[in-house]
C-alpha cells in the first residue's frame, strides 16, 4: 500500500523511480519473490513493462528445473504470469528476472 496507494498523489509513480534509478541502477539484475498482493503484482506487471520499453532484459526463471526463459512482450508476461506467482508448493523457485545484460536460455533440466 505504501508504494502503490492511488489515493495518494504525492507519491504516485515513486515506486518505479526508486526501482530504477535507484536499486538496479546499482544491480546488474533484480528479480521478484514469489509472494505478492495483488498490489505487489501490478508494481511488478509495471515494473516489466518499463523494463521492455527500454529494451532491458527480461526473463522468466522456474529455480527448480534451471528453465530460463526470454520475455518479450506482454503476451509472454501474461502467458507465464500464472507460473510466475502460482500459490503452488512446486511454484516456490518461480521468479521474474530484469537484467542489464542478456542471461542465456536453457530448457529445463
Amino acid at each position: 500500500m505504501v508504494w502503490s496507494d492511488k489515493s495518494t498523489a504525492k507519491i504516485a509513480g515513486y515506486a518505479a523511480k526508486v526501482f530504477f534509478e535507484e536499486l538496479f541502477k546499482h544491480a546488474d539484475l533484480i528479480t521478484t519473490d514469489r509472494q505478492q498482493t495483488p498490489n505487489g503484482r501490478r508494481f511488478w506487471f509495471c515494473v516489466i513493462d518499463s523494463a521492455l520499453t527500454t529494451r532491458l532484459f527480461v526473463y522468466y526463471m522456474d529455480r527448480n528445473t534451471k528453465k530460463v526463459e526470454h520475455i518479450g512482450n506482454k503476451h509472454d508476461l501474461e502467458r507465464l504470469s500464472g507460473e510466475i506467482w502460482s500459490e503452488l508448493n512446486q511454484a516456490m523457485g518461480h521468479l521474474v528476472v530484469i537484467s542489464k545484460e542478456p542471461i542465456k536460455e536453457r530448457g529445463p533440466a
